[in-house]
C-alpha cells in the first residue's frame, strides 16, 4: 500500500498523460512536499515488502500448507501494485512507442521510437528513442495490436493492457515452475518463493510490466513439456519465447538434449538440435514474413548493450577503458568495442562448452549458467536481468544454507537496485528541486536501508550457519527445535 500510494507521487506519467490533470496527480505532482514524501513511502514500502519476503522463505520451506501460504501471501502483495502508476522502468512507454511505429506503416527494428511524432510527451526514455527494438516479432505484433486497439489518445489504457499481460504471464510462469518442481521433486513452496512472491517480481512484472515476464512464461512451459517427454510442443513453445525476447535462445538446444534423453552420443544430439532449430526458425521466418520484418529482429540483439553500468563487470571495464583512452586524448570507441567484444566472446565460449560438453551436468544446469554467462558479459544487468538466473536457479533445486542464503542476498540486492535508482524515474513536474530530492532518497536513504537489510541478514547467516539446519519437528504442535550435532563421520 506504501508503494501504491508513493507511485501516485513519483510514477512516471508522460507529459501527454490524462491524469496529470486529475486532483490527485496534481497535488503529489507540483507540491514538493508531497512529492518528497511519496519517494519515501516508496523506500518503506520496498523495505518492508523485502524483509516480509525473506521472513517468508523459512515459513513455506518443506511444510505441507507451504505452498497454499505463499501463494496466498502472492496475491496479497500483488492485488495494491496492480493500481500503481508505472515505477523502476519506463519501459512499458516504449512497448507503446513501438506499437505507435509500427501502426504508422514503419518497423520498429529499423525505423526508432523518434520518428513518430510526439514520441517525447508520450514518456518514452530517451536513451531508446533512436534505437531499435531489442523484442522478437511477435511482441512487436502485440504492442501494435494493442495500440491499435486503444488509439493513441489514451497511452494509460495502452500501459493497462500491457501490465495486464505481464500479470498473466507471471501467473503462467508460477504454474509451469510448478510442474517443474513436482516433476524435479523439490519443495514447490521454496521454488514459488523466488518465482511469484520476490519482490524483483512484483516489482519488475507487477507494477513496470516487464515483458520477460512472458518470455519465461513461455520458456518454462516448453522446458517441462519436453522433460514430460513433448519435446514438439517444448520447442514450439521455446520459440514463442524466442519470439517476444531472443536471450530465450539459448533455451533452443535444451529441448534438443531433453529430446535426446539419455543419449549423450554426438549424432543423437546433432540429429534433434537440427531438428529443433530447423522447426523454430522456419517458424520465426513464416512469422517474420507474415509482419513484413523477416529475421532483422536478430540485429537488434545488440540494443541492450548500448547502455553502460558501472555495476556491471562489462560495464565497468568499459567505462574504465573510455576513460584511460580520454585521458590520452584518443578516440574511446574502439576500447570500449574491443572490451564488449572481449566479454561477448567469453560468453560465447562458455555458452558452447556448457551445451556441446558430454560432461554429466543436467540440462537445466546448463541453461541456468548459460543465462548466467550472457548476463555477465551484457554492459548492463538490470534487476529483471538478474531474476533470469535466480528463477532458473530456483528450479535447480535451492538447498538450504549458502544457496538460499545467496538467493535472498541476491534478491534483495537487485531490488534495492531500483529503489535507489527511483528518483531516474520521477515524472517531471513542475518543480525541478522535487525530483532531485527524489534522486536524494534514493541515492542517500534507500542505499543505506538496503545495506542495513543485507547486512543484518549477513550477520543472522553468520550467527546460524554453524550450527546444524536439521529440525526435529513434532507432529502435534508444529514446534521446531535444532537438532543436536553429530560428531562428524
Amino acid at each position: 500500500m506504501l508503494v501504491l500510494f508513493g507511485s501516485f507521487g513519483v510514477g512516471w506519467l508522460g507529459r501527454d498523460s490524462q491524469l496529470r490533470s486529475w486532483a490527485l496527480f496534481l497535488t503529489l505532482h507540483d507540491a514538493p512536499a508531497m512529492l518528497n514524501l511519496c519517494a519515501i513511502l516508496v523506500v518503506i514500502g520496498g523495505a518492508a515488502l523485502s524483509v516480509a519476503w525473506l521472513l517468508l522463505g523459512p515459513v513455506v520451506r518443506g511444510r505441507p500448507e507451504g505452498l497454499r501460504t505463499v501463494i496466498q501471501v502472492s496475491i496479497l502483495w500483488a492485488l495494491p501494485l496492480l493500481m500503481t502508476v508505472p515505477l523502476f522502468s519506463r519501459d512499458v512507454f516504449a512497448y507503446v512507442g513501438q506499437g505507435r511505429v509500427r501502426m504508422n506503416g514503419f518497423s520498429p527494428y529499423t525505423d526508432a521510437i523518434a520518428t513518430v511524432s510526439g514520441w517525447y510527451n508520450l514518456g518514452v526514455d530517451p536513451i531508446w528513442a533512436n534505437t531499435a527494438a531489442p523484442y522478437g516479432p511477435i511482441f512487436v505484433w502485440i504492442e501494435e495490436l494493442i495500440v491499435r486497439v486503444v488509439g493513441t489518445d489514451s497511452p494509460e489504457t495502452a500501459i493497462a493492457l500491457f501490465r495486464a499481460i505481464a500479470i498473466a504471464s507471471v501467473v503462467a510462469m508460477g504454474y509451469f515452475a510448478w510442474r517443474l518442481a513436482r516433476h524435479r521433486n523439490i519443495d514447490e513452496a521454496t521454488v514459488l518463493w523466488v518465482v511469484i512472491a520476490s519482490p524483483l517480481v512484483l516489482f519488475n512484472f507487477v507494477v513496470a510490466a516487464h515483458n520477460d515476464a512472458l518470455m519465461l512464461a513461455l520458456m518454462f512451459a516448453g522446458i517441462y513439456f519436453a522433460s514430460i517427454k513433448r519435446p514438439l510442443l517444448g520447442v514450439l513453445l521455446v520459440t514463442a519465447s524466442i519470439a517476444i525476447k531472443p536471450a530465450a535462445l539459448l533455451a533452443l538446444p535444451i529441448i534438443g538434449l531433453l529430446w535426446a534423453g539419455t543419449d549423450t552420443r554426438w549424432k543423437t544430439r546433432a540429429k534433434y538440435w537440427a531438428i529443433s532449430a530447423g522447426i523454430s526458425f522456419g517458424i520465426l521466418g513464416a512469422v517474420g514474413l507474415a509482419l513484413q520484418v523477416g529475421f532483422n529482429w536478430i540485429s537488434a540483439l545488440t540494443t541492450p548493450g548500448k547502455v553502460i553500468h558501472l555495476l556491471a563487470p562489462a560495464g565497468s571495464f568499459a567505462k574504465t577503458a573510455s576513460a584511460m583512452m580520454a585521458s590520452l586524448g584518443l578516440e574511446d570507441g574502439f576500447a570500449v568495442g574491443l572490451v564488449k567484444a572481449a566479454f561477448l566472446a567469453t560468453a560465447a565460449g562458455i555458452i558452447a562448452y556448457l551445451m556441446m560438453t558430454r560432461d554429466p551436468i543436467q540440462p537445466l544446469t546448463r541453461l541456468t549458467l548459460a543465462f548466467a554467462a550472457l548476463t555477465l558479459s551484457s554492459t548492463s544487468i538490470y534487476p529483471w536481468y538478474a531474476f533470469w538466473v535466480l528463477a532458473l536457479w530456483a528450479l535447480l533445486g535451492i538447498q538450504r544454507g549458502q544457496q538460499t542464503h545467496a538467493i535472498a542476498i541476491l534478491s534483495v540486492g537487485f531490488t534495492f537496485g531500483s529503489l535507489v535508482d527511483i528518483g531516474n524515474f520521477t515524472a517531471p513536474p513542475e518543480s525541478a528541486p522535487a525530483v532531485d530530492f527524489a534522486r536524494f532518497v534514493g541515492s542517500t536513504i534507500a542505499f543505506p536501508v538496503g545495506v542495513g537489510i543485507l547486512a543484518t541478514y549477513a550477520w543472522w547467516w553468520l550467527r546460524n550457519e554453524p550450527r546444524s539446519e536439521l529440525s526435529l519437528e513434532c507432529s502435534t504442535c508444529h514446534v521446531s527445535a535444532p537438532a543436536a550435532k553429530q560428531p562428524v563421520g
